[in-house]
């Protein structure tokens, strides 16, 4: 459209040319004078004036819906555990459990329950995934969040180091989505990173 425009506006003999040969194709006269070449211009610069308005107002009209920018997260994530179950395998130990969180300082305030799994290995390493539901408040709004994490300690610290993604939400947090990692030494508290934003597809 824009294109268009530009040419309706810049390159008026263009425009004639066009016009003429339509005229052609119609068995009609031609313009030849001058008085009827600058009278066709004249038209043709309202018609283009009229365009360009009905671009613009079009433009006005058509409900735009813009994505929130994404939020960095902060904040640091505890937890404690319950209900331990073990397996034991080829000197791999196999433990499930229900993990109770806490999350505070940062962009998620509030608690966590859910379960899950660790396979921890005979050199120490310990490999896991969870999922938790959180209720409490994010950037001033409450509901409540599903996160599934995977991590492991295979690093020299034998820190935590996990991802986590934010799967669904209800209430005021139906349709916030995002993901990060976490880093730390463990239960204590993992320091939380990533980026969450509001998506505004899953409103309603």
């Amino acid at each position: 459209m824009k294109r268009l425009i530009l040419v309706l506006v810049e390159d008026q003999y263009y425009i004639y040319s066009i016009y003429n040969f339509y005229l052609q194709l119609q068995g009609r006269e031609l313009l030849k004078n001058e008085e009827e070449k600058e009278d066709f211009r004249v038209r043709m610069k309202i018609s283009t004036l009229f365009l360009t308005s009905a671009v613009i107002l079009s433009a006005l009209l058509i409900p735009t819906v813009l994505a929130e920018k994404p939020t960095d997260v902060s904040g640091t994530w505890a937890w404690d555990a319950t209900d331990f179950s073990f397996k034991y395998a080829g000197g791999v130990t196999f433990m499930s459990a229900t993990e109770h969180d806490t999350f505070s300082d940062g962009t998620f305030i509030g608690s966590g329950v859910g379960p899950f799994t660790v396979r921890v290995d005979p050199n120490g390493f310990m490999t896991g995934r969870g999922r938790t539901t959180f209720t409490g408040e994010v950037m001033d709004k409450e509901g409540t969040l599903v996160i599934q994490w995977t991590g492991n300690t295979k690093n020299d610290m034998g820190y935590w180091w996990f991802k986590w993604v934010i799967i669904s939400g209800t209430g005021e947090l139906a349709n916030l989505r995002g993901s990060g990692y976490c880093w730390g030494p463990g239960p204590s508290g993992v320091t939380m990173y990533g980026k969450i934003h509001f998506d505004p597809k899953l409103t309603g």
